[in-house]
């Protein structure tokens, strides 16, 4: 299910992985397949419950930001 590359990227820089990684596609790549390998493992669900939840909390904190007229 491939909906648009411009939302993996943009949540990738967002979480600052890009920046951490130096750029590095390879290194930025292999973590996504770390993320593949790992929600088909026998944790997968409970690592995509731990994920959605850290997701969810972080687009929640930058909601209250934006209202409170903080830009993250």
């Amino acid at each position: 299910m491939q909906k648009s590359i411009a939302l993996p990227i943009g949540l990738l820089v967002k979480a600052g992985i890009v920046d951490l990684t130096n750029y590095d596609r390879a290194a930025n790549y292999g973590a996504m397949l770390w993320m593949t390998a790992k929600v088909q493992s026998p944790e997968g669900e409970q690592a995509q419950r731990l994920w959605t939840e850290k997701g969810s909390q972080a687009f929640d904190a930058e909601g209250r930001d934006e209202r409170m007229g903080r830009r993250t």
